[in-house]
């Protein structure tokens, strides 16, 4: 994991005026398209995982970029996603850092590659990450919104119905219980709140080949 540099956004890109400027971890490649959307391109090789309870075995080499805010402060975070999703675990989405004592916690959520097809993946990692997928709707999309919630001590995370149409409704993917309990609750906390791309394993006829994950409508309130 690299040291954070700042960098500019447009401003509309995210709304939550607690919070900090635009930062990166492990030097994501950026594009921004117009006010409301931006890229990110990650090389191949990069993840954001810890396959067991020894903090050691954190592979955070995601690019990343984030807003610090505090916990006491946030209520939510919603984006739309999109990518050419190709190769076994090909992801992108929204991950929300705790930083608190070691070792790290975080939440990730939004499109992950398995099975041969782009579906919902969630991770949550406390003493280690552990995973769930959920088929993608409609199937063979390679478009979605997600939006992470606070809800008192808890962390909810859910999927648009419709990533064109806000009143369609939602999904829950995932409850997160321990979210905001323990040392993650105080009014200090500062949470990393923000967007990533991944790409853990190599394209079939290529060892360079990154993966540009759209990102737009980003809002953290």
């Amino acid at each position: 994991m690299s040291h954070p540099k700042h960098i500019s956004l447009p401003a509309t890109i995210g709304s939550n005026t607690s919070s900090s400027a635009w930062k990166t971890l492990n030097h994501p490649e950026i594009h921004v398209k117009d006010h409301k959307s931006f890229s990110i391109t990650t090389p191949p090789a990069t993840d954001l995982w810890r396959p067991n309870a020894e903090p050691k075995s954190d592979n955070f080499t995601v690019p990343y970029v984030y807003r610090e805010i505090k916990a006491n402060k946030f209520t939510s975070i919603s984006v739309t996603v999109n990518a050419d999703w190709k190769t076994r675990y090909d992801q992108g989405g929204i991950a929300i850092i705790f930083p608190g004592p070691k070792p790290l916690k975080w939440v990730k959520t939004g499109i992950e590659v398995e099975n041969g097809a782009p579906q919902y993946g969630t991770v949550g990692t406390y003493a280690f990450s552990d995973w769930s997928l959920s088929p993608i709707q409609p199937q063979n999309a390679t478009t979605a919104r997600f939006i992470v919630e606070r809800s008192g001590s808890e962390m909810w995370v859910y999927v648009l119905n419709d990533a064109k149409n806000p009143d369609a409704g939602r999904y829950p993917l995932r409850e997160v219980t321990w979210a905001f309990l323990e040392d993650r609750a105080g009014d200090d906390v500062v949470l990393q709140v923000g967007v990533y791309a991944g790409k853990p394993t190599y394209s079939a006829n290529s060892s360079t080949e990154g993966l540009e994950v759209h990102f737009s409508d980003l809002v953290i309130v």
